[in-house]
């Protein structure tokens, strides 16, 4: 009973010291995420497409991706091309990146990558691609093999950095490591194999219809990761949860209820309904939905952010 005495104490104070502007994410979306396709060469025990989501394949449309370009334009900050898929896997990458900065040039632009692709490697160098972030979680082959399916390490290596050698000046780059049970002895050695990137250290997501990654949670010491390096997770005070502010659209142009969802979560598709509309039917919600009830990345004040924003 301490325990959570505590914790609804920790939420009212961040409640209380939310600044008095009302926040963005009641504007809409600050980070539009499109599904360009959802193909991967890889099988990564965290992943959301491989073996957790009966998810049906295939390649965005052009004209989906203008429209919600075209409809967030006043309020995206950052573009994300990738959701489910391998961007290194369609050639196609070029020609979504120059419509992201047409429609919207004040925007970054993000990709993610798990750099094994090496014969695609110089979509990398598309300068209408701001920034560039290789998914390299282990230190060695045996285990990049356990964790992401297949014994590509050699090559994810190789392409991280022949990019940072050949990189534009303006273009930024970062190494992830997504910890699981299976990696997590490797973590010293994978920040001395990437010193001098740019790191980021991710809690594993629990979330809705995960179960590879249930299996991943026994044996973490999650306490210990909050004390090493750049922690990704870490919310601001008027945040519902880490991934409140993104707009993800599937393949098939159906707004998602969140990045981390199946395609049937959804709050309709793109061209029929417009974006507006459907992320205030997000926000008024109250994250009262599957998705973010089995989530594991909710801040623990929601409830009370939600309800002095939306009283």
């Amino acid at each position: 009973m301490q325990l959570r005495q505590l914790a609804e104490w920790a939420a009212i104070k961040a409640v209380r010291q939310l600044p008095s502007g009302r926040p963005d994410w009641l504007r809409g979306p600050k980070v539009l995420q499109l599904d360009l396709h959802n193909y991967c060469n890889l099988s990564c025990i965290y992943c959301n497409v491989q073996g957790c989501f009966n998810l049906p394949k295939g390649y965005m449309k052009l004209a989906t991706a203008k429209q919600a370009l075209e409809e967030t334009t006043s309020t995206a900050r950052m573009v994300w091309l990738f959701l489910n898929g391998e961007p290194l896997l369609d050639r196609r990458l070029p020609t979504f990146s120059r419509l992201s900065k047409y429609i919207n040039p004040k925007a970054t632009t993000v990709i993610f990558t798990n750099g094994t692709v090496w014969t695609n490697r110089e979509l990398l160098l598309d300068r209408n691609i701001d920034q560039v972030h290789f998914t390299i979680s282990a230190a060695t082959r045996k285990t990049y093999a356990q964790v992401h399916g297949r014994d590509l390490f050699e090559q994810a290596l190789q392409t991280a950095f022949w990019f940072r050698e050949n990189k534009n000046r303006r273009q930024k780059q970062w190494i992830h490591f997504v910890i699981t049970n299976k990696n997590f002895h490797e973590l010293e050695a994978w920040k001395q194999r990437f010193k001098g990137f740019n790191w980021v250290i991710s809690p594993l997501h629990r979330g809705f219809g995960q179960q590879r990654s249930e299996e991943c949670l026994a044996g973490i010491n999650y306490k210990a990761t909050i004390k090493i390096g750049t922690y990704r997770g870490e919310m601001a005070p008027n945040m519902p949860c880490t991934l409140w502010n993104n707009q993800s659209i599937s393949w098939r142009g159906e707004l998602l209820e969140c990045c981390a969802a199946p395609y049937g979560y959804n709050h309709g598709i793109v061209g029929e309904r417009h974006m507006v509309e459907a992320w205030n039917e997000k926000v008024h919600n109250r994250m009262q939905n599957p998705i973010c009830g089995a989530c594991s990345l909710k801040n623990r004040g929601y409830k009370m952010i939600l309800k002095k924003w939306l009283a």
